[in-house]
């Protein structure tokens, strides 16, 4: 009740609040000091749960959206199943192969390129042996 009313201010400010008000209300004696002390964490406690309880409702809503989106991809995984037997794994094989084969390519023609110009640079400093490289 007069937790629920409270907007913002936190948890200290509402604590320190009904500590206050069970403090004046009670007196300064030892007897009505426990009394407050019990009070207070029975507060705090209040407190806790409504946070644990708006907590657990944020997960049970996030849980069911998460429950609607895997069933609804569970249900194009089917469809595409039903499309595809194999899942696309022939063309995913034969994309795999051919890029091999490209990086393959591409990685000989950088040796062989790179052998010519060795070559090159052998047969320049031969015919012209006081220019080098620049």
């Amino acid at each position: 009740g007069a937790l629920a009313g409270r907007a913002g201010g936190g948890l200290h400010r509402v604590v320190s609040h009904h500590w206050a008000e069970l403090v004046f209300a009670r007196g300064e004696s030892k007897r009505g000091t426990s009394l407050v002390f019990a009070r207070v964490s029975h507060v705090v406690v209040c407190v806790v749960c409504v946070a644990r309880a708006r907590n657990c409702e944020a997960l049970d809503s996030e849980l069911q959206t998460l429950e609607t989106t895997v069933a609804e991809r569970a249900n194009v995984y089917k469809v595409q199943q039903a499309n595809d037997p194999d899942g696309g794994a022939q063309e995913r094989l034969r994309t795999v192969t051919t890029r091999r084969k490209l990086q393959d390519l591409v990685a000989g023609q950088q040796q062989e390129a790179a052998m010519l110009q060795d070559e090159l640079e052998r047969l320049r400093l031969r015919t012209f042996p006081a220019f080098g490289r620049a």
